[in-house]
């Protein structure tokens, strides 16, 4: 029993792989530096690190860098030649530490007896020119095939050749760290300024690597660099050269054979580059409104009417928005300035600027200027206008701004409006958002999306088709005075299609991502209200002043063929009066839909 016991340690030792002992309980290296008085995770997974590599820390892993802490941490230092051995956890120590001596042992089996690597082959998909301020970014790369057993990598050799530099040759000049990656998963991170220098070339030996590629099958190995935030001027666009020298990679196979590969140097040339210009680029913010139809006043002017919200996204380096350009369009009357009294230029709650709204015509530029607004770089800053609205008229004896004109409001960066960077330079300037289109009306209207769901009877008979019952609840609430919704219902051939005076009542149809022509043309319908009341008609639903009402559009559809359908509110079709109109409100309608689910015909 003792000789199986002793022949299974034996077997189960050849294949135990030195790997650094943070990876046994992080999912990275150590990164950060540390002393004492320090209290963090990372203090304690140092000193889980330190306990069982088999330096002494009474206390245990508790997280506070105190005397024991530093005791272990300068015994580490001694025992690895790392001078002075002072207890300060810093960027050598680190790097002896992330793969080097006082690790621990993690059994890995490996399938198969003898075997090797074979069919290297430099890999293509790397990059040759890195911005200042990049995430990791995949400069090498080389595949190799494992076959006969897995195979362990242990160690690889990388080099970063400055020597056609004209700048620094200091790498941390240009880059945080370097690492090494198999398949998409890191296998070690050392510090740019950990690397052995001789001849202005740096020197990284990732040791003790846990890295398996599996018999017969092809591995990626890619080294990947973390360049700095900034770059200075005299150390940008340098040539740096990195190889895995010849014989730089070390690997072991199923028998416990360790074998060092490959006899050819894979080697790709970078430049560190302070990136392109800075950029300003405009998004649609998430409170930018749809077309809708606002509530105007005939004795008062309408305040705090949002025309547009976006987003400001400055990249590369920070952005100073000295003034930004806003264009304001109108229809059914001959200048802006009778619809708009004013606009705000907002940022959150706070009024940048302010500007009267002078000129004539059915378009008109405003300019908040003065701003100043700095922008950090990768920051993002949402800004709104918000309009002042003209008392309205009452027809075509009243005022020129009268019932159904519009508004819409678009902005975009601007190089005439002065957007720069720090230095005053320019940058390159993206994007573009436009508002909603407000249609004026002495009524208001408002109707919110409560739910949407779907049932599905699936066929059971051969030939026959999925059967799919679509509900979309929502409310109508109105302000004054009295609404009218009509109860029937229209479908239109799209969502993109506008309602009209012939699509009567609620009109819907099949989201933009179904399958055309899944369903049958004869299709079930029903719009219902949650309650009743007394003034409702064969016709028309009321919704009082002053109260909402909640309904339910239903629709049953049939599969004639395999797809995909869901339903869309498009138009809702109201009146201050039971009679016939044109008025459709649909604003933000595109979310009044239903997930598309799948149709067959058995």
């Amino acid at each position: 029993m003792k000789k199986v016991i002793l022949a299974s340690f034996f077997v189960l030792s050849m294949f135990a792989i030195a790997v650094p002992a943070s990876s046994v309980f992080a999912s990275t290296l150590f990164t950060k530096d540390l002393q004492v008085g320090v209290t963090n995770a990372d203090v304690k997974a140092l000193q889980t690190w330190l306990i069982a590599s088999g330096y002494s820390i009474p206390a245990g892993a508790t997280g506070k860098f105190g005397a024991q802490t530093k005791s272990a941490v300068a015994a580490f230092q001694k025992k690895n030649n790392i001078t002075p051995a002072a207890g300060f956890f810093g960027p050598r120590t680190r790097a002896v530490a992330n793969g080097a001596p006082g690790t621990m042992t993690v059994p890995v089996t490996l399938s198969g007896s003898s075997g090797k690597l074979s069919s290297f082959a430099l890999l293509g998909d790397v990059e040759q020119k890195v911005n200042q301020g990049d995430d990791d970014t995949k400069v090498l790369g080389v595949s190799a095939r494992a076959s006969g057993s897995d195979i362990q990598l242990t160690r690889t050799d990388v080099t970063v050749d400055l020597s056609a530099s004209s700048g620094s040759m200091s790498l941390n000049h240009y880059l945080k760290s370097v690492s090494l990656y198999l398949d998409g998963t890191k296998l070690a991170t050392l510090d740019a300024s950990a690397g052995d220098y001789l001849n202005k070339v740096w020197t990284f030996r990732f040791s003790n690597l846990n890295g398996v590629i599996k018999n017969g099958t092809t591995g990626h190995l890619y080294v990947e660099v973390t360049p700095i935030d900034y770059i200075r001027d005299a150390d940008a666009d340098q040539t740096e050269v990195v190889t895995i020298p010849a014989s730089g990679i070390r690997a072991t196979d199923g028998q416990g054979v360790s074998d060092t590969y490959d006899g050819v140097a894979y080697t790709n040339s970078i430049s560190l580059s302070q990136g392109p210009l800075g950029t300003l680029s405009f998004t649609e913010g998430t409170g930018n409104p749809k077309a809708t139809t606002v509530k105007g006043d005939t004795s008062n002017t309408t305040q705090n009417v949002t025309l547009l919200s976006f987003n400001a996204k400055a990249r590369y380096e920070d952005s100073i928005v000295r003034s930004l350009p806003v264009g304001l369009t109108v229809t059914g009357t001959t200048n802006v300035g009778d619809v708009v009294q004013s606009v705000a230029l907002m940022q959150g709650s706070t009024v940048l600027s302010t500007k009267t709204i002078t000129g004539t015509g059915v378009t008109s530029e405003v300019v908040f200027d003065n701003l100043n607004q700095t922008i950090a770089q990768d920051a993002t800053t949402n800004y709104s206008v918000v309009a002042t609205i003209r008392k309205m008229g009452t027809g075509t004896s009243g005022t020129a701004f009268d019932v159904g004109d519009t508004l819409q409001a678009t902005s975009s960066p601007d190089v005439a409006n002065d957007i720069v960077d720090a230095d005053g330079a320019a940058l390159t300037l993206s994007g573009s958002v436009t508002g909603g289109l407000m249609t004026f009306q002495p009524t208001g209207i408002t109707i919110t999306k409560n739910s949407a769901t779907t049932n599905t009877s699936v066929g059971s008979k051969v030939g026959q088709g999925d059967n799919t019952q679509y509900a979309i609840n929502f409310s109508v609430k109105a302000d004054d005075p009295d609404l009218y919704i009509v109860r029937t219902l229209t479908r239109l051939a799209s969502t993109s299609v506008s309602p009209s005076g012939s699509n009567t009542g609620v009109n819907w149809a099949t989201t933009t991502s179904s399958t055309q022509g899944v369903t049958s043309a004869s299709i079930a319908t029903n719009l219902s209200a949650g309650d009743t009341n007394s003034s409702d008609t064969s016709t028309y639903y009321k919704v009082p002043a002053g109260t909402s009402r909640t309904f339910t559009f239903n629709a049953t559809l049939i599969a004639t063929s395999t797809g995909f359908t869901g339903v869309q509110l498009v138009g809702v079709n109201w009146n201050t009066s039971a009679s016939a109109s044109t008025n459709y409100f649909t604003s933000g309608l595109d979310q009044f839909k239903t997930a598309d689910v799948s149709m067959i015909v058995h």
